[in-house]
């Protein structure tokens, strides 16, 4: 049975404010067009470039990235900011249009605004309660419940 593809979500963090950075999914997007997400993106693998009698076909090992790794890039490409780890929350499988994810979720402190990147329109800052006003991607909640932000 083939893997699930992973991916990292950054649950951005900003303490002064006491809220969490939302992102408004653009609507070109093939999936979840106009959907509020936080950052994230599939956990990469790596080319190592040591030629090794093990591997691939080729000789090089497909490293993959770490998920902390992966999470501090998406919200980097996504936003502008850079963050700081505080949690990382326990893995979940998720099922999507497009199949079966494993998503590791990391709550990661932030400070400053985020810019605006193609992947979205807009963004707000909210709190957890504030949620139900948003029409998020499946199992945003669970990210939250996951690095503890939420019962």
């Amino acid at each position: 049975m083939e893997k699930s593809p992973e991916v990292a979500t950054a649950v951005p963090y900003n303490h002064e404010k006491g809220k969490y950075l939302l992102m408004k999914r653009s609507g070109e997007r093939n999936t979840n067009p106009g959907k509020w997400e936080f950052p994230s993106g599939h956990i990469q693998k790596k080319d190592a470039s040591e030629s090794i009698s093990e591997g691939n076909a080729d000789g090089h090992i497909q490293k993959k990235e770490s998920p902390r790794n992966a999470a501090l890039r998406e919200l980097e490409e996504e936003t502008g900011l850079k963050g700081t780890l505080l949690k990382s929350g326990k893995p979940f499988t998720t099922e999507t249009e497009d199949g079966l994810y494993r998503v590791h979720p990391f709550l990661v402190k932030i400070d400053g605004q985020p810019e605006i990147s193609r992947e979205h329109e807009k963004y707000d800052w909210i709190r957890p309660e504030e949620l139900e006003k948003y029409d998020t991607v499946k199992d945003l909640r669970k990210d939250l419940k996951q690095v503890g932000a939420l019962d």
